[in-house]
């Protein structure tokens, strides 16, 4: 009988024989890199891990013709939004108690055994990782379950549906894609070397010369490679303790080599797992309330700090009332600025639990003129707006 290992050893000679067709390079990562060096066999890896170039990546799914697979990115799956793509055996399932969850967004075929391929690419500036992020948000909501429950979340869903009807799903998604290859796509292998810097998701960029060279490797009697500078690998992923990396076990994951429409279509099967989904129901249920109570916790914590902040900030800048009107009067903005500062950030705070406050008449009406005149005029009418008597 066929176990985990098996179909991981057989999707990895698969994904082996592709790139060699399409004639492109990639590498195994993570646990998998460590097993192949230490030429150790395949044994519990939750999931086979391997780095390569987006395009390269794009070439290897476009020549795939055996049902038995599949490969599925932001290109094949709208809901798809992360820096990788996924190249799993159909016939197989691959359960986790937390993929039961209705509220998962994730597609069905992503419940099978599979390998996640990481895209090297180039190191995101500040202003491509805000429009990533924004976007990583609009299709979060964009394709939320119903059954979400927080109030502010079904909200913003309602507005990303809203402005759909108007800007087409492929539009946008193909907007976003053109994007993403414009700033970040490294198309082939060979490309890696035309940056001195290069990014993998969630790591600091990293000069481009650690992938130079690749390495033959042999896993469990399959053909494979690794970085040829490992420790320089190693260390850049995991620390230079790299060699005492302790990898976790599977948990709550049980495999099994039948198709998804065999195990939606047994009663029993599906008696079982409709109990578990019952019972997550519940679990759920519960979270929410918690977190509700956790966030009234958390409001309480800033209002105490606030208060403080009133009764410090009054008794200290009172004192320094002449000061203050003296610095004001000769327009000495920038020592002004360094005695005003813990105030207005204490009234930007107040802004959002609700509320600012008055110091003294006189004093209120100077940090009002400051911010107008440091143009800040939009703070400034805010404080006003929400000003109570404390």
């Amino acid at each position: 009988m066929l176990t985990r290992n098996d179909v991981q050893r057989d999707l990895l000679q698969k994904f082996d024989d592709l790139c060699r067709k399409a004639n492109v390079k990639y590498v195994l990562h993570g646990h998998a890199a460590f097993l192949a060096y230490f030429e150790k066999p395949i044994n519990q890896v939750n999931s086979l891990e391997v780095l390569m170039c987006q395009g390269d990546a794009e070439k290897v799914s476009n020549i795939l013709d055996d049902d038995a697979y599949y490969f599925e990115d932001s290109r094949s799956n709208p809901k798809f939004n992360g820096p990788y793509m996924m190249f799993g055996y159909k016939n197989s399932l691959d359960l986790k108690n937390k993929d039961l969850n209705y509220n998962t967004t994730r597609n069905i075929d992503n419940h099978c055994i599979r390998i996640i391929i990481h895209y090297i690419e180039q190191p995101k500036n500040r202003i491509t990782s805000k429009i990533l992020s924004i976007n990583g948000k609009i299709l979060k909501f964009r394709h939320m379950n119903d059954n979400f429950d927080y109030r502010n979340y079904k909200s913003k869903r309602k507005f990303t549906n809203t402005v759909f009807k108007v800007v087409n799903d492929d539009f946008y998604n193909k907007r976003i894609y053109n994007f993403k290859k414009k700033k970040i796509f490294i198309d082939t292998w060979e490309d890696i070397g035309k940056y001195p810097l290069i990014q993998i998701t969630g790591r600091k960029p990293v000069s481009s010369k650690i992938f130079s060279s690749v390495l033959p490797v042999t896993i469990d009697g399959v053909s494979s490679f690794i970085i040829k500078d490992f420790e320089a690998y190693a260390r850049y992923f995991y620390g230079k303790y790299w060699k005492n990396k302790k990898w976790a076990s599977i948990r709550g994951c049980t495999s099994t080599l039948i198709s998804w429409d065999e195990y939606s279509n047994d009663p029993e099967v599906k008696q079982i797992f409709d109990e578990i989904q019952e019972r997550y129901d519940i679990i759920h249920q519960k979270y929410v309330t918690t977190l509700d109570e956790r966030i009234v916790i958390k409001n309480m914590r800033k209002q105490i700090i606030q208060s403080k902040n009133v009764i410090y900030l009054r008794e200290e800048l009172i004192q320094n009332k002449e000061k203050i009107i003296k610095l004001y009067e000769n327009e000495n903005l920038h020592e002004l600025e360094v005695i005003l500062n813990p105030l207005i950030r204490s009234l930007t705070n107040g802004i959002d639990l609700g509320y600012t406050y008055s110091i003294d008449e006189d004093i209120d009406e100077i940090v009002d003129s400051f911010l107008r005149k440091t143009n800040n005029d939009s703070l400034a009418n805010q404080i006003k707006d929400y000003r109570v008597e404390v």
